[in-house]
Order: C-alpha cells, then sequence, then structure tokens
C-alpha cells in the first residue's frame, strides 16, 4: 500500500506544472525504479510502453 501511495504521488508530480525540473527527475527516478522491478512481471513491450507515456507526462 504504501509503494502504491508513493507511485501515485511520484505520478502526480510528473504532471504539476509548477513542479521544478529536479523534482520531476526525482519523481521519474521513483517510478522508473518501480517499472525495473516489475520487468519480469510485465513483457518488455508492455514495460516499453509504460516507460514511453511516463516520459511524455514528464516532458508536458
Amino acid at each position: 500500500m504504501l509503494e502504491t501511495t508513493k507511485l501515485k504521488s511520484a505520478f502526480y508530480e510528473l504532471k504539476d506544472e509548477g513542479a521544478s525540473k529536479e523534482q520531476k527527475r526525482g519523481a521519474w527516478q521513483r517510478i522508473y525504479g518501480f517499472l525495473r522491478k516489475m520487468a519480469n512481471t510485465v513483457g518488455d513491450v508492455d514495460l516499453f510502453l509504460l516507460t514511453k507515456y511516463i516520459k511524455r507526462q514528464m516532458i508536458g
């Protein structure tokens, strides 16, 4: 449950227009770390698509 809350927080931080680049970078690192842990569970294509989506959210 705690990890879910942290991931949601990181995702919202990426979408927050008021967040600094450093905050967004930290949020991205937390999300990417989670995705790396999940790589064996989800397929490579799924991981690629999730990563691509999150990067787009980070750019705005």
